[in-house]
């Protein structure tokens, strides 16, 4: 045993030091690059069934003086969308560490990147920490585990919304079989907000149980406990106003690429789409495919199929993807490049207290 705690030491020591050497940043620059190149490069050229150039020839020929308007509104729907991802962060993280606006955004951006070398966007807590305080990183992961959370109720609440839409609209299920689908929803929305209004009472109670106590007890005397019922209230309106800017920037997008959906049906395709993306654990090299045949289905359930549709489909989901992770990704990193070593960062910290 001895032997073994001598050998997890002197690897942990040796590991202290390779992070901690002047090379390290910038191994660590070229290595994301690399990662964000092969990544970007698997979703665009690595599927058969997404074929740039036609859906380029796409957009080509839809794209007129008249419906111009559309493509522009999307691109600046971009970054108010990452503006209230920003404030919603900005939001979470005030109890702790006061992060100003332009900083918060680069550290969302620099979140987007690593997001994509992980399935579901876990590599977003990663990129978000390296522009916080050293000793804030941990409170860095917490208040995004928070906004995540906020945000993927949103998206499970409003999926089931769409889905009983699209149930009713089609009149294709039983009164039983609905009625039983409405309850079952309406029980694990109703669960998902209790369990997230009272996420510190649950850490507390994590901390009484054996397998979680140490845990628990390292993430109770953290951010979680500053937390007021106003402040979570905020998050999951700022979780709202993205939902909807990124569903009305589908909804153009459809309509650019002259899918003939009325908007009641658009909305609760998306929202159907949405739900089942996040419920879905995609992993980076075929998430964009994924998101694809999901798209592909939904659609299909309210238009019939052709050449033509199931191209106008993928050119408006690859688009969205394209403009709301593909180009915050390259952004994010940017702002990875100029960030110093290990070092530098800590240095340029060192003067920024914890609340903690």
């Amino acid at each position: 045993m001895r032997v073994k705690s001598k050998q997890i030491a002197g690897l942990g020591t040796a590991i202290k030091k390779i992070t901690e050497h002047q090379s390290f940043g910038e191994i660590l620059k070229v290595g994301v690059a690399v990662a964000l190149i092969v990544v970007l490069c698997l979703q665009m050229f690595g599927a058969k069934e997404i074929n740039l150039q036609v859906l380029t020839a796409q957009f080509l020929e839809q794209l007129t003086f008249s419906n111009l308007y559309l493509v522009v509104l999307v691109l600046l729907l971009m970054p108010l969308n990452w503006a209230i991802e920003n404030l919603k962060w900005l939001k979470l993280m005030q109890p702790v560490e006061r992060v100003g606006f332009l900083k918060g955004l680069k550290a969302i951006f620099a979140g987007v990147t690593f997001s994509l070398f992980t399935p579901n966007r876990i590599g977003e807590y990663g990129g978000r920490v390296l522009l916080v305080s050293k000793d804030n990183r941990l409170n860095a992961v917490l208040a995004t585990l928070v906004g995540s959370f906020s945000q993927w109720i949103v998206l499970v609440v409003s999926g089931f919304v769409g889905l009983l839409s699209f149930l009713l609209y089609q009149d294709i299920v039983s009164n039983f079989v609905f009625w039983s689908i409405a309850v079952g929803s309406t029980a694990f929305s109703i669960g998902l907000f209790i369990a997230y209004f009272r996420i510190q009472r649950l850490v507390e109670r994590a901390t009484q149980w054996k397998w979680t106590k140490k845990w628990a007890l390292k993430v109770h005397e953290n951010v979680f406990r500053y937390y007021t019922r106003h402040e979570l209230l905020m998050a999951l309106g700022y979780a709202f106003l993205r939902y909807l800017t990124y569903t009305f920037q589908y909804l153009l997008l459809l309509q650019f690429f002259g899918l003939g959906l009325t908007i009641p049906e658009g909305l609760m395709a998306i929202s159907i789409i949405f739900l089942i993306q996040t419920g879905i654990p995609l992993p980076p090299s075929t998430g964009l495919l994924a998101r694809g045949n999901v798209a592909l289905f939904i659609f299909g359930l309210f238009i019939s199929s052709s050449l033509l549709i199931d191209t106008a489909i993928l050119a408006s989901t690859f688009s969205l993807w394209l403009i709301n992770v593909a180009l915050p990704a390259v952004v994010g990193a940017l702002f990875i490049f100029k960030i110093g070593t290990k070092k530098t960062i800590e240095t340029t910290h060192q003067n920024t207290p914890s609340k903690i």
